[in-house]
């Protein structure tokens, strides 16, 4: 081989490595580039297609919306949304137990990933609880179907208690005409209160007095005359101990009537102190009730349950005829309607029933 080419060989050599180089580099370039750009500065379209697959967020209005349509599926109404009182609470349909609406909501895909909880709260609520890891998404407390009429030992039937909130209901005055048992409910210092509390005690009334939680309850207590009870229906502040509240019932012999919707007053604490405590059991013809036929199965149910149903009905039209509807209905079920102290005494210091 002659010097010439192999010096020719020598200088292609460079020149072949570079092309080589530069087709390899293109021919990686047009796979990889696009793999990497796309990953990089993803389209909207494969953002969509990407979404599909992720798992959709749980929040509680999906919850909430989960809840609801697994009530209506099992032939129940709509659940009330959360309020106060009773509107709280969901009822649920004949035929669906705490525990199969348990299921329901864990067979839901929307709730993925999800724990969900039903437990028992007390005698006649459940509680519902749906978690996403250690937050809580819902909190909702459940009543199962109740029977309107409830079985209970024909000689020993429980007792039914009625108080009518006159306050702001003027019309509702006509209940002292009635001839069965009742309360009506007055206020302190308020201008028709002397001459509703003389008239209900010449009618052989009760006179409930919706104390009020942030003045001095002796005075409340002497601004109503023939005071037999008083009604609460929110909790102490924190800067009233118990007993500035218990020690006047105590020496005045009155009954206190719990109305908080979900107990304000612990009962051991109020019977120790020797005060009758009862109760609420339902509120008659609330605006964001649970309706007239489950507030009676309510205050029927928990009479046979604890001995006594206390119901509070508006001094309204609506709630006036409302109490007279359970009334006669609770009559016909052989259950007694007494006045508020003498559910005081038969009941008051007794122990609830778990």
């Amino acid at each position: 081989m002659s010097r010439s080419s192999s010096g020719l060989r020598r200088a292609l050599i460079p020149v072949g490595l570079v092309v080589a180089t530069i087709a390899g580099l293109w021919l990686v370039g047009a796979e990889v580039v696009p793999w990497l750009w796309v990953r990089l500065f993803p389209s909207p379209e494969e953002n969509a297609e990407a979404s599909k697959d992720a798992p959709s967020t749980v929040d509680g209005e999906l919850t909430s919306r989960a809840l609801d349509q697994a009530v209506v599926a099992a032939g129940g109404e709509l659940p009330p949304r959360p309020g106060a009182g009773e509107a709280a609470v969901v009822p649920l349909p004949r035929g669906m137990s705490p525990k199969a609406l348990e299921r329901a909501l864990r067979d839901d895909p929307r709730l993925r990933g999800t724990s969900i909880y039903v437990t028992r709260a007390d005698s006649l609520l459940w509680n519902l609880r749906i978690f996403e890891g250690s937050e809580l998404l819902l909190l909702r407390e459940l009543r199962p179907w109740l029977p309107e009429s409830p079985p209970h030992p024909p000689d020993n039937p429980p007792e039914l208690v009625l108080l009518v909130d006159l306050r702001g209901h003027k019309e509702g005055e006509r209940v002292l005409r009635w001839r069965s048992p009742l309360g009506v409910v007055v206020e302190p210092f308020a201008p028709p209160t002397m001459r509703v509390a003389s008239d209900a005690a010449k009618a052989s009334r009760s006179v409930v007095g919706a104390l009020r939680v942030d003045e001095p309850f002796p005075e409340q207590l002497d601004a109503i005359p023939h005071i037999s009870a008083v009604l609460l229906d929110q909790p102490l502040p924190e800067s009233v101990a118990l007993g500035d509240l218990l020690e006047p019932l105590a020496s005045a012999g009155l009954t206190l009537v719990d109305a908080c919707p979900r107990a304000c007053y612990p009962a051991e604490d109020v019977q120790k102190a020797g005060v009758p405590v009862l109760r609420l059991a339902a509120s008659l013809a609330r605006d964001d009730g649970a309706g007239e036929e489950a507030e009676r199965a309510l205050a029927r149910n928990l009479a046979v349950q604890r001995g006594y149903g206390l119901v509070v009905a508006p001094g309204t039209d609506e709630g006036l005829k409302r109490a007279e509807t359970l009334i006669d209905t609770a009559k016909e079920d052989g259950l007694h309607v007494v006045f508020v102290e003498e559910a005081g005494r038969l009941h008051g210091l007794a122990p609830l029933p778990e």
